[in-house]
């Protein structure tokens, strides 16, 4: 709770509601943190395996999404055509898990979608 008094002095008062008074400031523990240089021997020992695969596998991760992004407005456009038949996914709840049904062609696709609309299976 924050007042000021009839002499303009700012007051706080707080809830301390763990024993005891803080006895470090947050801006000691930053000071006394250290820098990350990996200047120990402990340092290196987990990032050196950890820069090996982040070399490895982020290239890869790249490239893949790289692709996707340049592939999805040609496979967007191709399903909205109706050329490319998209998945049907029919979940009854979540214990039971999920029933993926990919059509194979168009027409496949509009007689799954009527017959599911009418409740057969």
């Amino acid at each position: 709770m924050r007042w000021t008094d009839t002499h303009g002095v700012r007051w706080r008062i707080r809830r301390h509601r763990l024993a005891g008074k803080r006895r470090i400031k947050p801006e000691w523990a930053f000071d006394m943190m250290p820098d990350g240089s990996m200047d120990d021997p402990i340092s290196m020992v987990l990032a050196v395996p950890g820069m090996v695969v982040l070399g490895v596998l982020l290239p890869i991760w790249l490239v893949e999404w790289l692709v996707r992004l340049l592939l999805t407005p040609f496979a967007a456009l191709l399903r909205l055509t109706g050329l490319v038949p998209y998945r049907v996914e029919l979940v009854r709840d979540r214990t039971r898990g999920e029933s993926v049904h990919t059509p194979r062609g168009y027409g496949e696709l509009r007689r799954t979608l009527a017959a599911m609309r009418q409740g057969r299976s």
